[in-house]
């Protein structure tokens, strides 16, 4: 069954950098093997790197894959 009805979280994280918030949406082919803690732990190691968001949002679709994921994967980062 394919639902229109996205599932939204809303962490209880400091999702913080140089005093802006940052935003990642993402297909269920990344929560399917990942934790939301767990990317936005990465998402924010890579943007205090100063890592692009676009860049920040390649490496969490590797990252997904690297942990089994064979589902399509979109992910962006705001």
């Amino acid at each position: 069954v394919v639902s229109a009805r996205p599932k939204v979280t809303h962490p209880d994280l400091p999702i913080k950098h140089k005093g802006s918030l940052f935003y990642i949406s993402a297909s269920d082919g990344l929560w399917d093997v990942s934790t939301t803690k767990q990317v936005a732990d990465l998402a924010l190691k890579l943007i205090k790197k100063d890592y692009s968001l676009e860049k920040v949002a390649a490496a969490i679709v590797k990252a997904a894959y690297r942990a089994g994921s064979a589902d399509n994967i979109t992910v962006s980062v705001r």
